[in-house]
C-alpha cells in the first residue's frame, strides 16, 4: 500500500472515513445525475462483432455521428476513438462497446432525453453501414480471440497485463458491456435513497448468459452470468 502524499493524514476510524466522503458532498442545487450506456456492435449480415476499421465498422459508426449529428472528433495517435458535444462524450470500450458517457444533467428526464436521442442517433448510422447494436451485459456468444481490441494504448497494455493476473479480467475487460447512472455526492441520508433508486433500475435488467461451453483455452472460466439491457 502506497502512503499518501496529500490529502489529509491517513484514515484511522470509521468518522474519519464518514468525514473525507462528506467533505466531497456538493450542495442540492449542485447535484446533477449522468449515464454511462454502454452496447455492442455487430455486423448485421454475419452476426460478427464490429472491427475497429472497415466500411462496416467501429470508425463507421463514429464518422456517421460525426458527419451526421455536429460531434466533435477525439483522436490518439491518429486514430478516431471517440467524439465529444454539449458536455457529453461518446467513447470505446476495450472490445469495442460503444459508450454514452453523459453531461451531469439536473433532472433523470433529461438524461432520458439525452439517452433516447442517442439511441436514434446510433439506430439511424448503424442502419446506414448495415451494422446493429445489443445492449446486453456481457457478449451473447464471442470468444475472447473474436473481439477486436480498440487503438487505445493503455488498452494494449492492459490486456496483456489482466492475462496474467487472474482468470476473469481479460473476459470481462472486452466482453462485458453495462449502463450506470453515475449521481453526485450528496449527504449519507439522501446518498440512500438514491442509492437504493439505482438498484431498483439496474435489477430490473436482468438476462443470462452462459460461458460453461467455453474450451479450455478461453480465458473466461466455467460458469454464467446474470444481466441485460435491450437491443435493437
Amino acid at each position: 500500500m502506497s502512503i499518501p502524499q496529500s490529502g489529509g493524514g491517513p484514515i484511522e476510524s470509521f468518522d474519519d472515513l464518514a468525514g473525507y466522503l462528506a467533505a466531497g458532498c456538493k450542495p442540492k442545487d449542485a447535484w446533477r445525475i449522468g449515464t454511462e450506456h454502454e452496447k455492442f456492435g455487430y455486423d448485421a449480415q454475419t452476426f460478427a462483432p464490429l472491427p475497429y476499421d472497415g466500411p462496416v465498422s467501429i470508425k463507421a459508426m463514429l464518422e456517421g455521428l460525426r458527419d451526421s449529428y455536429g460531434w466533435r472528433a477525439i483522436e490518439e495517435a491518429g486514430h478516431l476513438i471517440g467524439l465529444e458535444k454539449d458536455g457529453a462524450n461518446i467513447s470505446l470500450e476495450p472490445g469495442g462497446q460503444l459508450e454514452l458517457s453523459g453531461a451531469p444533467l439536473v433532472s433523470i428526464h433529461e438524461t432520458c432525453d439525452e439517452v433516447n436521442t442517442h439511441l436514434a442517433e446510433v439506430r439511424d448510422i448503424a442502419e446506414k453501414i448495415g451494422a446493429g447494436f445489443i445492449g446486453l451485459g456481457a457478449a451473447p456468444e464471442w470468444t475472447h480471440g473474436e473481439m477486436p481490441m480498440m487503438p487505445k494504448g493503455r488498452y494494449k497494455l492492459m490486456d496483456s497485463y489482466m492475462g496474467r493476473v487472474g482468470i476473469m479480467g481479460v473476459c470481462s475487460w472486452v466482453q462485458s458491456g453495462a449502463a450506470p447512472r453515475p449521481m453526485k455526492p450528496a449527504p449519507m441520508r439522501s446518498a440512500t435513497s438514491r442509492t437504493s433508486a439505482r438498484w431498483a433500475f439496474t435489477s430490473s435488467q436482468v438476462s443470462w448468459i452462459d460461458v460453461s461451453g467455453a474450451p479450455e483455452s478461453s480465458s473466461c472460466p466455467p460458469g454464467s452470468r446474470l444481466i441485460l439491457a435491450p437491443s435493437f
